[in-house]
């Protein structure tokens, strides 16, 4: 963001109503993916950049799918411009919005939907099945809401595809140590 903020000013700016208007950056990180940071704590931050710093727009998160479905409620109250660039997989994104296009008319996310990574997971364990005669899986995600949720459905339609689940793991966000889960793993 910082070179293509300089990239821009460079080159004269953003033409916005027939007038070039240069970019000024404010940066803040709302923490939404270390473990254990609240919500609140994240909206806070957001907060700071729209009522402290005057930020027009909030672009590259918060990418933890809690933080920016809470965050949307944020933008639409300061009716402020959102772009999520990454991160916020969760469909309750897409249906929140669609209910009420008017109110969240102010955010976008870039990053799509979990569904799109349901179907290439599930397209990638049918072909390790029909090449490597593959048919047991081992379940490990970290803690989120949309992990959670996208492992139940991979779970059910890969099971009703012959898929047997040998084992799950659930491990903190942040988390760097695999090993217990990987043992449990070579073990299943």
């Amino acid at each position: 963001m910082i070179l293509a903020t300089e990239e821009i000013n460079a080159a004269g700016g953003v033409k916005v109503g027939g007038v070039m208007r240069p970019f000024k950056l404010e940066i803040i990180d709302s923490r939404d993916e270390e473990p254990g940071v609240p919500t609140n704590d994240v909206l806070l931050a957001i907060e700071k950049l729209i009522l402290q710093k005057k930020v027009d727009m909030v672009a590259g998160g918060p990418c933890m799918s809690e933080c920016g479905m809470a965050a949307l409620d944020l933008f639409a109250r300061y009716k402020k411009l959102d772009v999520v660039s990454i991160g916020c997989y969760t469909p309750g994104w897409d249906e929140k919005v669609s209910k009420d296009k008017d109110k969240y008319k102010y955010s976008f996310r870039e990053s799509g939907s979990v569904k799109w990574y349901v179907k290439e997971s599930l397209d990638l364990l049918r072909q390790m099945k029909e090449k490597f005669g593959f048919d047991k899986m081992y379940v490990t995600i970290d803690d989120s809401a949309m992990c959670r949720r996208a492992s139940e459905i991979v779970e059910k339609l890969a099971e009703k595809d012959g898929w047997k689940i040998v084992g799950k793991d659930k491990h903190p966000i942040g988390s760097t140590d695999y090993s217990g889960a990987l043992t449990e793993c070579k073990n299943s």
